[in-house]
């Protein structure tokens, strides 16, 4: 295993029982079988009641020792609140970081771990490596689950956190299909695919009076709107619309232009480099 790892996951907390090992990749304990506490490798991430609140923890197996990322009071959730909360913990050569919510919560300095013996993951309980505590199967609900073998920035971890919320994905692998709702794109005009892609097989190639369109109907709501994209420039046309989302103009259907809801993300010449600017209309 790599010395780098994180994780990242969502957690509806359920106080019952009172505490529970939620992952654990640790060795075994050849001397206590049936009550397993080997914390001198790998990691065990777990809960415990804290005055009617369920506190988080995180201990690392350092090979010689053990290494403890306790954020105390700062590390509580309330179980009776009945909301999904996002959790990620990191671990690299030097230093364990435990997040909630994207905030940190824990952060200390450490030799490294070790991963002497560690040949099992356990997820949403301790058992079979950590059960000596009572550590037991966790009752909550988990969601999105991903591990990483690097330790991952805060702002990394805030991106987990973000995608929980996509809502529309189109990666142009070969077609104009969008991912959640398998619909196709209108396509105007004649794009195409290049291979020239970040990720995947092909992304889009723009056209001469060329275009895509989604209906909106399961993209927009009112408590707020992002989208993100990587994209390699052509300067030629000097100027175009890059993502459009904006009412009808009927007294121009020819050349429309109705600022006064959605949006028009853009570039523009501004002496042979590119500006970009985003409109929007208000309310």
């Amino acid at each position: 295993m790599a010395n780098e790892f994180s994780a990242s996951f969502w957690l509806k907390v359920n106080s019952v029982p009172d505490r529970a090992g939620i992952q654990v990749i640790g060795p075994p304990d050849e001397d206590n079988p049936d009550a397993q506490n080997n914390r001198t490798g790998g990691f065990r991430f777990f809960r415990e009641n804290a005055g009617g609140m369920q506190r988080f923890k995180l201990n690392v197996g350092t090979g010689d020792g053990e290494a403890w990322f306790d954020g105390g009071a700062d590390a509580d959730v309330d179980p009776s609140v009945d909301e999904w909360v996002h959790f990620a913990f990191t671990i690299s050569d030097t230093e364990s970081v435990v997040y909630i919510n994207g905030e940190v919560v824990s952060q200390n300095s450490f030799s490294g771990v070790d991963w002497t013996g560690c040949d099992i993951l356990s997820i949403m309980s301790g058992a079979p490596r950590f059960t000596g505590w009572d550590h037991l199967s966790d009752e909550s609900f988990m969601d999105e689950l991903r591990l990483f073998n690097v330790a991952l920035t805060q702002e990394e971890v805030i991106e987990q956190i973000a995608k929980a919320d996509e809502v529309f994905k189109l990666g142009f692998n070969g077609s104009y299909t969008e991912s959640y709702s398998d619909e196709d794109a209108t396509v105007v005009g004649n794009p195409s695919f290049s291979s020239d892609a970040t990720e995947g097989t092909s992304s889009y190639q723009g056209a001469v009076d060329s275009y895509l369109t989604f209906p909106t109907e399961n993209i927009i709501n009112n408590d707020g709107f992002s989208a993100v994209f990587k994209y390699k420039l052509n300067a030629s046309p000097d100027r175009a619309g890059i993502l459009v989302i904006g009412p009808p103009d009927e007294n121009n259907p020819d050349a429309q232009n109705n600022r006064t809801g959605g949006f028009r993300f853009f570039r523009e010449n501004a002496g042979g480099m590119r500006c970009f600017k985003l409109n929007v209309g208000t309310k």
